[in-house]
């Protein structure tokens, strides 16, 4: 499904996240990993986003989605990313020509996190409200509201939620796409001043 971007039927009409967000570098892992790399070898996959660059599909790489979701709903892109919340607020909208699909490859998470300090003043609070953020009543909230994945197992979802599909849970769960992200944080601004030397040729 990933290699759809690539496709000349999609000329200006692409839009993906910027090059330092981890969905995209995901997909050049992604990419790379197909193509006789990996993650430690990314050449194969800065090709291919190079290529993707050069074809003249990409209408946008954003770093605002509330860009992309414009995109989408003023029919300027026809194919590319976009967050479960996005695609929420699309259908919300009224966004009737809108549809989602999961790759058979595996889609890219969008992690959110949680952190206390080791300097935090008043640790026992802040545990008490990381412990509250994982009950499973505000876990049920953040997924119906916001279409973020339970944390907590102890979370059911209502089986009449309208946007239930949209949720990465049980099989999507499993094929979520994650490489390393310490490896990518070291390495994504070599990888992005790399892409760009060969896409300014």
């Amino acid at each position: 499904m990933s290699d759809e971007l690539w496709k000349p039927d999609y000329k200006n009409h692409v839009v993906i996240y910027g090059f330092e967000h981890i969905p995209t570098l995901s997909l050049t892992v992604q990419q790379a990993e197909r193509n006789g790399g990996g993650i430690d070898n990314i050449q194969p996959g800065l090709d291919r986003m190079a290529a993707l660059i050069k074809s003249g599909n990409l209408i946008g790489s954003l770093d605002v989605e509330s860009q992309m979701v414009s995109l989408f709903q003023t029919q300027d892109a026809w194919l590319g990313m976009l967050a479960t919340g996005r695609m929420k607020e699309l259908l919300e909208k009224g966004a009737k020509i809108v549809k989602f699909a999961r790759p058979a490859e595996g889609t890219f998470p969008l992690i959110s996190t949680i952190n206390i300090i080791k300097a935090a003043k008043e640790p026992a609070k802040a545990q008490a409200f990381v412990d509250y953020v994982l009950s499973p009543e505000v876990q049920i909230a953040f997924a119906t509201r916001n279409l973020y994945a339970p944390t907590v197992q102890n979370a059911p979802i209502p089986a009449d939620f309208q946007y239930r599909d949209l949720l990465v849970q049980n099989e999507q769960f499993k094929r979520l796409f994650l490489p390393d992200q310490e490896k990518i944080t070291a390495n994504k601004a070599k990888w992005q001043n790399q892409l760009n030397q060969m896409t300014s040729k």
